[in-house]
C-alpha cells in the first residue's frame, strides 16, 4: 500500500545530528524517494553539535563546538542565494541545544554551556527576527543539554537530555511564551537523550518507530566532533 508522504528539502550540516526539514510544498505519492545530494555554502565557521531551526523560510544554525568548546554562534542561510548571514549571537555559549519555532521566533533551551556532555544549562532564550535580538526566558527547573524539543498548540515541549552529573534524564517541561511560565509534564518512559522529537498532528513522537533508507550523505563530508566541518547539503 503507497504512503501519502510530503516532499520535503532536508539541510543537513556536516556533524551535526540535529537536521532541519523545510516540508509543506507538495505532497507526493511514492513509497521511498532516495533523491540525491548537492553542495551548498559552508558555514561560516567550523563547530559540531550544531542545532538547525527553520524560520521564514531561513535556516538558522544555533551554537555548537570547536575543540570540544562551545560558542554563542548564530547564522542565517539563504536558499534562494546560496548565502550566509551572521546574526545576533546566542547571549552565551552553547551547543546541543533544544530548539523549536512558533510564531515567527525561535525557542532556545538548555545545552552545554562550556564543554561537550557538561556543564548543562537551564537557560531558555528566544530570538525575534525583525529585532535580531535575543531575550532571557524564565529557566527551565531542570539543566540539560542534548534535549529535544518540539511545538504543540503554540507550546514547546522540551524533552529527555543530559543533566549536570552526566545523568541522562526522562524530564519533560512545557514552556508557553504567553504566559512565559513552565509546566510539568509526563516525562519520557525511559530517560533519553541526542533524540529526533518532532510533533505531528498534534502528537509528539520521540525518534521514529519505522525508518526508510534514503540517499546517503556523500562520504568526504562525513566528520567527528574531533573534526568538525562546515558543511551544508541540500537533498531534493
Amino acid at each position: 500500500m503507497e504512503k501519502v508522504r510530503v516532499k520535503c528539502r532536508i539541510a543537513v550540516f556536516s556533524a551535526v545530528l540535529s537536521g532541519v526539514l523545510i516540508c509543506g510544498l507538495i505532497a507526493v505519492y511514492s513509497q521511498a524517494l532516495l533523491g540525491t545530494w548537492t553542495m551548498k555554502s559552508s558555514l561560516p565557521a567550523n563547530r559540531a553539535e550544531v542545532a538547525a531551526v527553520a524560520l521564514t523560510e531561513r535556516l538558522h544554525a544555533l551554537g555548537g563546538s570547536l575543540d570540544g568548546r562551545a560558542g554563542a554562534y548564530h547564522d542565517e542561510y539563504d536558499p534562494t542565494t546560496d548565502k550566509w548571514h551572521s546574526k545576533a549571537p546566542l547571549p552565551g555559549p552553547r551547543d546541543h541545544l533544544a530548539v523549536a519555532v512558533t510564531n515567527g521566533k525561535i525557542y532556545a533551551f538548555g545545552g552545554f554551556a562550556v564543554d561537550v556532555h557538561k556543564d548543562a544549562s537551564n537557560g531558555a532564550f528566544e530570538y525575534d527576527p525583525t529585532a535580531d535580538a535575543w531575550r532571557d526566558l524564565p529557566p527551565m527547573k531542570v539543566a540539560r543539554g542534548a534535549a529535544g524539543a518540539a511545538m504543540v498548540d503554540g507550546k514547546a515541549h522540551v524533552i529527555g537530555g543530559r543533566g549536570l552529573d552526566g545523568t541522562v534524564v526522562a524530564t519533560h517541561e512545557v514552556f508557553d511564551p504567553q504566559s512565559r511560565g513552565w509546566a510539568e509534564a509526563a516525562p519520557l518512559p525511559t530517560a533519553r537523550d541526542h533524540m529526533v522529537v518532532i510533533a505531528v498532528d498534534g502528537k509528539i513522537r520521540v525518534s521514529v518507530d519505522a525508518w526508510v533508507a534514503l540517499a546517503s550523505v556523500p562520504m568526504n563530508m562525513t566528520s567527528t566532533i574531533q573534526r568538525p566541518t562546515s558543511g551544508l547539503q541540500e537533498r531534493h
